[in-house]
Protein backbone atom coordinates (compact mmCIF):
# COMPACT_ATOMS: atom_id res chain seq x y z
CA UNK A 1 0.00 0.00 0.00
CA UNK A 2 1.04 3.50 -0.96
CA UNK A 3 2.00 6.00 1.74
CA UNK A 4 3.38 9.08 2.55
CA UNK A 5 7.25 9.06 3.65
CA UNK A 6 9.29 12.17 4.47
CA UNK A 7 13.06 12.31 5.34
CA UNK A 8 14.11 14.47 7.45
CA UNK A 9 17.57 17.10 8.86
CA UNK A 10 16.52 19.32 11.52
CA UNK A 11 18.41 21.44 13.85
CA UNK A 12 16.34 20.15 16.41
CA UNK A 13 17.96 16.92 16.13
CA UNK A 14 20.97 17.15 14.81
CA UNK A 15 22.81 20.25 13.90
CA UNK A 16 25.42 18.62 12.40
CA UNK A 17 23.96 16.80 10.67
CA UNK A 18 21.55 19.39 9.23
CA UNK A 19 24.31 21.60 7.76
CA UNK A 20 26.14 18.59 6.00
CA UNK A 21 22.56 17.83 4.18
CA UNK A 22 22.44 21.55 2.80
CA UNK A 23 25.70 21.42 2.05
CA UNK A 24 24.63 18.15 -0.19
CA UNK A 25 21.54 19.68 -0.91
CA UNK A 26 22.04 19.50 -4.96
CA UNK A 27 22.62 15.78 -5.22
CA UNK A 28 20.05 14.53 -2.16
CA UNK A 29 17.46 16.20 -4.48
CA UNK A 30 19.00 14.10 -7.61
CA UNK A 31 18.69 11.46 -5.35
CA UNK A 32 15.02 11.70 -4.79
CA UNK A 33 14.57 12.39 -8.41
CA UNK A 34 16.17 9.30 -9.95
CA UNK A 35 14.19 7.36 -6.75
CA UNK A 36 10.99 8.69 -7.95
CA UNK A 37 11.53 8.79 -11.29
CA UNK A 38 10.76 12.53 -11.46
CA UNK A 39 10.59 15.45 -9.07
CA UNK A 40 7.03 13.71 -6.93
CA UNK A 41 8.26 15.12 -4.01
CA UNK A 42 8.16 18.26 -1.49
CA UNK A 43 11.47 20.14 -0.66
CA UNK A 44 11.04 21.86 2.30
CA UNK A 45 14.02 23.95 3.01
CA UNK A 46 14.66 26.50 5.80
CA UNK A 47 17.40 27.36 7.77
CA UNK A 48 16.76 25.10 10.57
CA UNK A 49 15.33 21.70 8.54
CA UNK A 50 15.60 20.28 5.03
CA UNK A 51 12.96 17.78 4.06
CA UNK A 52 11.76 15.74 1.39
CA UNK A 53 8.35 14.44 1.32
CA UNK A 54 7.07 12.21 -1.15
CA UNK A 55 4.83 8.86 -1.22
CA UNK A 56 6.56 5.38 -1.12
CA UNK A 57 5.61 1.88 -2.16
CA UNK A 58 8.18 0.26 0.10
CA UNK A 59 11.25 0.70 1.99
CA UNK A 60 13.41 2.31 -0.33
CA UNK A 61 17.11 2.39 -0.28
CA UNK A 62 18.50 5.68 1.38
CA UNK A 63 22.36 4.38 1.56
CA UNK A 64 23.27 7.49 -1.14
CA UNK A 65 22.47 10.51 1.09
CA UNK A 66 24.49 11.73 4.31
CA UNK A 67 23.73 10.08 7.76
CA UNK A 68 21.69 12.04 10.37
CA UNK A 69 18.23 12.16 9.02
CA UNK A 70 15.22 10.99 10.25
CA UNK A 71 12.75 8.84 7.96
CA UNK A 72 8.70 8.73 8.76
CA UNK A 73 5.93 7.00 7.34
CA UNK A 74 2.64 7.08 7.12
CA UNK A 75 0.65 8.50 9.75
CA UNK A 76 3.71 9.73 12.24
CA UNK A 77 5.06 11.27 8.59
CA UNK A 78 1.75 13.14 8.31
CA UNK A 79 1.49 13.96 12.09
CA UNK A 80 4.94 15.67 11.93
CA UNK A 81 4.09 17.60 8.41
CA UNK A 82 0.87 19.19 10.80
CA UNK A 83 3.41 19.90 13.57
CA UNK A 84 5.87 21.76 11.56
CA UNK A 85 3.51 23.92 9.44
CA UNK A 86 1.73 24.62 13.09
CA UNK A 87 5.20 25.85 14.65
CA UNK A 88 5.20 23.31 17.13
CA UNK A 89 8.43 21.78 15.42
CA UNK A 90 10.43 24.84 15.63
CA UNK A 91 13.02 25.90 17.05
CA UNK A 92 10.99 28.93 18.69
CA UNK A 93 7.50 27.50 19.14
CA UNK A 94 4.95 29.11 17.30
CA UNK A 95 7.03 30.50 15.01
CA UNK A 96 4.90 32.02 11.87
CA UNK A 97 7.53 31.93 9.15
CA UNK A 98 7.68 28.00 8.69
CA UNK A 99 3.76 28.31 7.50
CA UNK A 100 4.40 30.17 4.75
CA UNK A 101 7.24 28.59 3.85
CA UNK A 102 5.49 25.06 3.60
CA UNK A 103 2.96 26.66 1.64
CA UNK A 104 5.60 27.70 -1.01
CA UNK A 105 7.56 24.50 -1.10
CA UNK A 106 3.82 22.72 -1.46
CA UNK A 107 3.34 25.88 -4.31
CA UNK A 108 6.42 25.19 -6.16
CA UNK A 109 6.02 21.46 -5.99
CA UNK A 110 2.68 21.57 -7.02
CA UNK A 111 3.89 23.80 -10.78
CA UNK A 112 5.64 20.58 -11.38
CA UNK A 113 2.34 19.08 -12.48
CA UNK A 114 3.84 15.52 -11.01
CA UNK A 115 2.56 14.81 -7.96
CA UNK A 116 0.51 12.43 -6.27
CA UNK A 117 -3.35 13.28 -5.65
CA UNK A 118 -2.30 11.91 -2.40
CA UNK A 119 0.13 13.83 -1.44
CA UNK A 120 -1.31 17.30 -2.51
CA UNK A 121 -4.73 16.30 -0.63
CA UNK A 122 -2.12 15.55 2.53
CA UNK A 123 -0.44 18.83 2.04
CA UNK A 124 -3.62 21.32 1.81
CA UNK A 125 -5.00 19.43 4.95
CA UNK A 126 -1.75 20.04 6.49
CA UNK A 127 -1.58 23.71 5.86
CA UNK A 128 -5.14 24.46 7.19
CA UNK A 129 -4.27 22.52 10.25
CA UNK A 130 -1.31 24.68 10.54
CA UNK A 131 -3.73 27.93 10.21
CA UNK A 132 -6.27 26.67 12.54
CA UNK A 133 -3.39 26.12 15.20
CA UNK A 134 -2.65 29.43 14.83
CA UNK A 135 -6.22 31.08 14.72
CA UNK A 136 -7.35 29.32 17.96
CA UNK A 137 -4.47 29.32 20.04
CA UNK A 138 -2.22 31.95 21.49
CA UNK A 139 1.26 30.24 20.25
CA UNK A 140 2.41 32.51 17.74
CA UNK A 141 1.31 35.32 20.24
CA UNK A 142 4.37 37.90 21.31
CA UNK A 143 8.09 37.87 19.42
CA UNK A 144 8.36 34.38 17.73
CA UNK A 145 10.98 34.56 15.01
CA UNK A 146 14.95 33.45 15.62
CA UNK A 147 15.62 37.34 14.47
CA UNK A 148 13.04 38.98 16.45
CA UNK A 149 14.30 37.14 19.69
CA UNK A 150 17.99 37.75 18.84
CA UNK A 151 17.56 41.68 18.53
CA UNK A 152 15.68 41.43 21.73
CA UNK A 153 18.35 39.65 23.51
CA UNK A 154 21.08 42.64 22.44
CA UNK A 155 18.90 45.35 23.44
CA UNK A 156 18.07 43.21 26.60
CA UNK A 157 22.03 42.90 27.72
CA UNK A 158 23.14 46.31 25.93
CA UNK A 159 22.18 49.35 24.71
CA UNK A 160 22.15 49.96 21.54
CA UNK A 161 21.10 53.19 20.66
CA UNK A 162 23.81 55.17 18.34
CA UNK A 163 26.09 51.72 17.79
CA UNK A 164 27.18 50.83 14.20
CA UNK A 165 26.10 46.99 13.98
CA UNK A 166 27.50 45.13 10.81
CA UNK A 167 25.51 41.98 9.38
CA UNK A 168 27.03 39.45 7.72
CA UNK A 169 24.96 37.14 5.79
CA UNK A 170 21.77 37.70 3.04
CA UNK A 171 19.93 34.93 3.63
CA UNK A 172 16.59 34.60 5.27
CA UNK A 173 17.24 34.78 8.86
CA UNK A 174 19.67 37.84 7.94
CA UNK A 175 17.17 39.44 5.95
CA UNK A 176 14.54 39.28 8.76
CA UNK A 177 17.48 40.51 11.09
CA UNK A 178 18.09 43.56 8.69
CA UNK A 179 14.71 44.55 8.30
CA UNK A 180 13.94 44.49 12.06
CA UNK A 181 17.56 46.30 12.87
CA UNK A 182 16.86 49.11 10.28
CA UNK A 183 13.43 49.83 11.52
CA UNK A 184 15.23 51.79 14.17
CA UNK A 185 16.93 54.95 12.79
CA UNK A 186 18.93 55.19 15.98
CA UNK A 187 21.00 52.62 14.13
CA UNK A 188 24.16 52.96 11.78
CA UNK A 189 23.96 49.40 9.55
CA UNK A 190 26.14 47.79 7.21
CA UNK A 191 25.55 44.30 5.40
CA UNK A 192 28.07 42.31 4.20
CA UNK A 193 27.53 39.35 2.23
CA UNK A 194 29.58 36.69 -0.39
CA UNK A 195 27.21 37.73 -3.45
CA UNK A 196 27.51 41.06 -4.40
CA UNK A 197 24.92 41.62 -6.39
CA UNK A 198 22.28 40.09 -3.60
CA UNK A 199 23.49 41.58 -0.93
CA UNK A 200 24.11 45.04 -2.60
CA UNK A 201 20.38 44.56 -3.36
CA UNK A 202 19.38 44.19 -0.04
CA UNK A 203 21.49 46.66 1.64
CA UNK A 204 19.77 49.13 -1.30
CA UNK A 205 15.97 47.73 -0.19
CA UNK A 206 16.40 48.45 3.31
CA UNK A 207 18.50 51.62 2.97
CA UNK A 208 22.13 50.55 4.50
CA UNK A 209 25.78 50.36 3.11
CA UNK A 210 27.14 47.42 1.68
CA UNK A 211 30.56 45.98 2.37
CA UNK A 212 32.34 42.86 0.45
CA UNK A 213 33.45 39.99 2.50
CA UNK A 214 36.85 40.73 1.30
CA UNK A 215 36.49 44.48 3.88
CA UNK A 216 35.92 42.36 7.11
CA UNK A 217 39.02 42.55 9.24
CA UNK A 218 38.58 46.69 8.75
CA UNK A 219 34.81 46.64 8.73
CA UNK A 220 35.56 44.94 12.28
CA UNK A 221 37.85 47.40 13.73
CA UNK A 222 35.05 50.18 12.98
CA UNK A 223 31.96 48.59 14.29
CA UNK A 224 30.70 48.38 18.04
CA UNK A 225 28.63 45.28 17.29
CA UNK A 226 28.74 42.33 14.69
CA UNK A 227 26.16 39.40 13.63
CA UNK A 228 26.84 36.58 11.62
CA UNK A 229 24.21 35.00 10.02
CA UNK A 230 25.35 32.76 7.02
CA UNK A 231 25.43 28.98 6.20
CA UNK A 232 29.15 29.11 6.18
CA UNK A 233 30.65 25.42 7.29
CA UNK A 234 33.84 27.04 9.09
CA UNK A 235 34.20 30.34 11.16
CA UNK A 236 34.11 33.67 9.27
CA UNK A 237 35.56 35.48 12.41
CA UNK A 238 38.34 33.70 15.16
CA UNK A 239 39.84 35.03 17.58
CA UNK A 240 43.19 36.61 15.58
CA UNK A 241 40.51 38.88 14.23
CA UNK A 242 39.66 40.78 16.78
CA UNK A 243 42.30 40.23 19.30
CA UNK A 244 44.05 43.63 18.63
CA UNK A 245 40.48 45.32 19.94
CA UNK A 246 40.45 43.67 23.23
CA UNK A 247 40.73 45.61 25.89
CA UNK A 248 40.66 48.83 24.01
CA UNK A 249 36.61 49.14 23.47
CA UNK A 250 34.16 47.31 23.71
CA UNK A 251 32.63 44.89 20.82
CA UNK A 252 29.53 42.40 21.00
CA UNK A 253 29.23 39.52 18.72
CA UNK A 254 25.70 37.51 17.73
CA UNK A 255 26.18 34.43 16.49
CA UNK A 256 22.95 33.02 15.07
CA UNK A 257 24.61 30.54 12.09
CA UNK A 258 24.74 27.39 11.76
CA UNK A 259 26.81 25.87 12.12
CA UNK A 260 28.65 28.66 14.54
CA UNK A 261 30.56 31.36 12.40
CA UNK A 262 32.54 32.86 15.41
CA UNK A 263 35.25 31.20 17.18
CA UNK A 264 33.60 30.43 20.41
CA UNK A 265 36.97 31.26 22.61
CA UNK A 266 36.66 34.98 21.79
CA UNK A 267 34.26 34.99 24.42
CA UNK A 268 37.46 34.87 26.83
CA UNK A 269 38.49 38.12 25.57
CA UNK A 270 38.90 41.44 27.62
CA UNK A 271 35.29 43.34 27.09
CA UNK A 272 34.26 41.30 24.33
CA UNK A 273 30.45 39.86 24.66
CA UNK A 274 29.63 36.89 22.45
CA UNK A 275 25.91 35.42 22.18
CA UNK A 276 24.90 32.72 20.78
CA UNK A 277 22.21 29.78 20.15
CA UNK A 278 22.69 28.56 23.38
CA UNK A 279 21.96 32.10 24.95
CA UNK A 280 18.32 32.05 23.11
CA UNK A 281 17.54 29.02 24.22
CA UNK A 282 16.77 30.39 27.62
CA UNK A 283 14.59 32.64 25.76
CA UNK A 284 12.77 29.92 23.95
CA UNK A 285 12.29 27.72 26.78
CA UNK A 286 10.85 30.84 28.93
CA UNK A 287 8.55 31.56 26.00
CA UNK A 288 7.92 27.54 26.08
CA UNK A 289 6.81 27.94 29.58
CA UNK A 290 4.34 31.25 29.30
CA UNK A 291 2.99 29.57 26.32
CA UNK A 292 2.24 26.02 28.06
CA UNK A 293 -1.50 25.79 28.12
CA UNK A 294 -1.60 27.34 24.65
CA UNK A 295 1.14 24.65 23.36
CA UNK A 296 -1.20 22.06 24.64
CA UNK A 297 -4.23 23.29 23.07
CA UNK A 298 -2.38 23.38 19.51
CA UNK A 299 -1.19 19.94 20.26
CA UNK A 300 -5.12 18.84 21.14
CA UNK A 301 -5.94 20.09 17.77
CA UNK A 302 -3.08 18.76 15.72
CA UNK A 303 -4.47 15.06 17.13
CA UNK A 304 -8.13 16.10 15.76
CA UNK A 305 -6.78 17.32 12.27
CA UNK A 306 -4.28 14.20 12.20
CA UNK A 307 -7.75 12.04 12.59
CA UNK A 308 -9.26 13.98 9.94
CA UNK A 309 -6.49 13.74 7.57
CA UNK A 310 -6.32 9.84 8.28
CA UNK A 311 -10.26 9.39 7.61
CA UNK A 312 -9.51 10.85 4.03
CA UNK A 313 -6.28 9.12 3.21
CA UNK A 314 -8.61 6.08 4.02
CA UNK A 315 -11.27 7.67 1.62
CA UNK A 316 -9.12 8.19 -0.91
CA UNK A 317 -7.20 4.80 -0.96
CA UNK A 318 -10.68 3.24 -1.18
CA UNK A 319 -11.38 5.45 -4.14
CA UNK A 320 -7.94 4.28 -5.82
CA UNK A 321 -9.16 0.47 -5.58
CA UNK A 322 -12.62 1.02 -6.40
CA UNK A 323 -11.36 2.77 -9.82
CA UNK A 324 -8.53 0.14 -10.22
CA UNK A 325 -11.49 -2.70 -10.27
CA UNK A 326 -13.51 -0.31 -12.46
CA UNK A 327 -10.76 -0.03 -15.23
CA UNK A 328 -10.61 -3.71 -14.70
CA UNK A 329 -14.04 -4.73 -15.13
CA UNK A 330 -14.19 -2.41 -18.52
CA UNK A 331 -11.17 -4.08 -19.60
CA UNK A 332 -12.87 -7.59 -18.68
CA UNK A 333 -16.11 -6.58 -20.86
CA UNK A 334 -14.17 -5.20 -23.44
CA UNK A 335 -12.26 -8.40 -24.23
CA UNK A 336 -15.40 -10.56 -23.61
CA UNK A 337 -17.61 -8.54 -26.25
CA UNK A 338 -14.80 -8.57 -28.80
CA UNK A 339 -14.51 -12.53 -28.41
CA UNK A 340 -18.62 -12.70 -28.74
CA UNK A 341 -18.74 -10.41 -31.84
CA UNK A 342 -15.76 -13.33 -33.11
CA UNK A 343 -18.05 -15.99 -32.57
CA UNK A 344 -20.83 -14.12 -33.77
CA UNK A 345 -19.33 -13.43 -36.88
CA UNK A 346 -18.04 -17.38 -37.51
CA UNK A 347 -21.77 -18.44 -37.45
CA UNK A 348 -22.22 -18.90 -33.71
CA UNK A 349 -25.90 -18.05 -32.34
CA UNK A 350 -26.08 -14.45 -30.76
CA UNK A 351 -28.25 -16.08 -27.73
CA UNK A 352 -26.15 -18.49 -27.08
CA UNK A 353 -22.75 -16.34 -27.31
CA UNK A 354 -24.21 -13.39 -25.38
CA UNK A 355 -25.16 -15.62 -22.51
CA UNK A 356 -21.96 -17.02 -22.67
CA UNK A 357 -20.46 -13.86 -22.32
CA UNK A 358 -22.77 -12.85 -20.06
CA UNK A 359 -21.66 -16.00 -17.87
CA UNK A 360 -18.13 -15.48 -18.27
CA UNK A 361 -18.10 -11.86 -17.29
CA UNK A 362 -19.80 -12.39 -14.21
CA UNK A 363 -17.74 -15.28 -13.73
CA UNK A 364 -14.11 -13.23 -13.66
CA UNK A 365 -16.02 -10.28 -12.17
CA UNK A 366 -16.87 -11.74 -9.22
CA UNK A 367 -13.29 -14.46 -9.00
CA UNK A 368 -11.50 -11.83 -6.33
CA UNK A 369 -14.89 -11.77 -4.13
CA UNK A 370 -15.27 -15.50 -4.01
CA UNK A 371 -11.35 -16.02 -3.11
CA UNK A 372 -11.59 -13.34 -0.80
CA UNK A 373 -14.99 -15.05 0.18
CA UNK A 374 -12.68 -18.49 1.06
CA UNK A 375 -10.21 -16.87 2.89
CA UNK A 376 -12.70 -14.93 5.34
CA UNK A 377 -13.79 -18.65 5.80
CA UNK A 378 -10.81 -19.94 6.84
CA UNK A 379 -10.36 -16.74 9.23
CA UNK A 380 -13.50 -15.88 10.54
CA UNK A 381 -11.83 -13.61 13.68
CA UNK A 382 -10.17 -11.62 11.35
CA UNK A 383 -11.21 -8.14 10.63
CA UNK A 384 -10.70 -8.13 7.01
CA UNK A 385 -13.14 -10.88 6.99
CA UNK A 386 -15.58 -9.54 8.69
CA UNK A 387 -15.69 -6.20 6.28
CA UNK A 388 -15.94 -7.93 3.37
CA UNK A 389 -19.16 -10.15 4.84
CA UNK A 390 -20.79 -7.18 5.47
CA UNK A 391 -20.00 -5.59 1.59
CA UNK A 392 -21.66 -8.75 0.49
CA UNK A 393 -24.34 -8.71 2.54
CA UNK A 394 -24.93 -5.34 1.19
CA UNK A 395 -24.65 -6.79 -2.23
CA UNK A 396 -27.04 -9.50 -1.64
CA UNK A 397 -29.29 -7.65 -0.12
CA UNK A 398 -29.86 -5.01 -3.37
CA UNK A 399 -29.83 -7.66 -5.97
Amino acid sequence: MSEIGVVSWSFNDDPSALQNALIFEASISGFFNGLLNGPHFVQLKTCNRLEYYFIENSQPPFDNIPPGYRHLQGKEAIKHLILVASGLDSLSVGESEILSQVKSAFTKASESGSLDKMLQQIFRMAIFAGKKVRTDTGISKGKTSIAHISIDLLKEKHSLEGKRILLIGTGKIATKILKYLTSDKRLTISLMGRNEETGAALATENGCRYLDISDLREAILENDVIITATTSSRPIIEESDIISISGSRELILLDVSNPCNIETKVADLNNIYLYTFSDLEAIIRTNIEIKKEEIIKARQIVEEQLKVIMEKMRELEMDHLVESYMKYSERLAAREAQKALSAIREGGDPSEVLSAMSGSISRKILRPYILAVKEAARSPENENANSLKSVLSKIRDTS
